[in-house]
């Protein structure tokens, strides 16, 4: 049997599941994300708390969204939507 397509709110958990920031363009690239800003309301919709900080890169202003550390570890536990 083949296995399941995972959807794009779980790759993004998974990602951000490692410690790592987010940005319009890594979800972009990486996963096919066209609207991150939705993707991460509708993964706060679901009780995940997801911080958003600007950083500067090359000189130009970027949003980067992380995962608050205790939800990092219902991820790792295998918990998805």
């Amino acid at each position: 049997m083949a296995k399941a397509r995972r959807s794009q709110n779980e790759k993004i958990l998974t990602f951000l599941s490692k410690g790592k920031q987010l940005t319009v363009r890594e979800a972009r690239s990486r996963f096919g994300v066209q609207n991150l800003r939705a993707r991460i309301n509708e993964l706060r919709d679901h009780g995940f708390r997801i911080y958003t900080n600007q950083k500067t890169v090359r000189g130009q202003k970027v949003t980067a969204y992380r995962l608050d550390n205790s939800d990092q570890e219902l991820i790792r536990n295998d918990y998805y939507l």
